[in-house]
C-alpha cells in the first residue's frame, strides 16, 4: 500500500477508511496508479458517506479512463 498517494482532509476517521480501502484489491489499483482522493472535512463524522464519495470518485475517475481509451 502506498498512502502517500492518499490525499484526505478531515479526521483520523477518514484516514483509517482510506486504509481500509487500500487493502481491497480492486481499489488498490487505482491508488498505485498514483491518483489522489479527497473528502471534503464534512463528511469526516460519517465513515459511511466517506466510503460513498471515495467510491464516487473512483467510478467517476473510471468512467472517464473508459471513454478516453
Amino acid at each position: 500500500m502506498r498512502p502517500d498517494l492518499l490525499v484526505f482532509y478531515g479526521s483520523e476517521q477518514n484516514f483509517a477508511l482510506a486504509y481500509l480501502a487500500a487493502r481491497h484489491p480492486v481499489l488498490q489499483r487505482y491508488i498505485d496508479s498514483g491518483r489522489t482522493y479527497t473528502l471534503p472535512s464534512r463528511l469526516s463524522l460519517c465513515p459511511v458517506l466517506a466510503a460513498v464519495e471515495v467510491l464516487q470518485q473512483l467510478m467517476d475517475k473510471r468512467k472517464t479512463f473508459a471513454t478516453t481509451q
